[in-house]
């Protein structure tokens, strides 16, 4: 396998080098300076159903079709988890949490049907923790930026840094909106 590739180094970085490859199968492998070994499989895609998740889910449609790779859009139905402070509060009928995945697996075949090819999962857990899971290091993951309030993000955190602490491998943030 012999690659046409070129390193990028930003002046004054030394370890901001990025190494693009296009490998004779042709793949493209973007990210840190690795072995030629290193290719980008799949494109996973968080999906939230958020404007911002439809924003990158266009957009990583686009780049699995140009890297010739399969597209996976994941979706993770959170447990709905009483607050510390709430605890001794019933959660109510089991039954009804029963519903939220085949809804949820409704709704995101259809937010697929645009793309041919793609591939759909719904997974039942906490999103980040199922999110980095599913990104390994030859996966690209792709997540929206919603931007929470300083409040909410005080109180709730974001999915988007806990992903990119546990994931092993590349995740990139998609603003949907640049203003925020």
């Amino acid at each position: 396998m012999r690659p046409a590739s070129g390193l990028i180094v930003h002046p004054g970085r030394a370890s901001a080098r990025r190494l693009v490859t296009r490998t004779t199968s042709g793949r493209t492998y973007i990210g840190p300076a690795m072995s030629e070994a290193t290719v980008l499989k799949r494109i996973l895609v968080g999906i939230d159903f958020s404007e911002a998740s439809r924003v990158t889910l266009a957009r990583a449609s686009l780049w699995a079709q140009r890297l010739g790779v399969p597209l996976t859009a994941i979706h993770v139905v959170a447990h709905p988890d009483p607050p510390l402070f709430s605890a001794h509060v019933p959660m109510g009928d089991p039954a009804w949490f029963e519903t939220f995945e085949p809804n949820a697996r409704k709704l995101l075949d259809q937010w697929l049907e645009p793309y041919p090819g793609s591939q759909g999962l719904i997974r039942t857990g906490n999103p980040a923790r199922c999110l980095a899971e599913q990104a390994d290091a030859d996966t690209l993951l792709l997540l929206g930026h919603k931007g929470h309030s300083a409040l909410e993000a005080f109180h709730l955190g974001s999915t988007v840094e806990r992903v990119i602490r546990r994931a092993a491998g590349d995740v990139l943030v998609i603003r949907a909106d640049p203003r925020t």
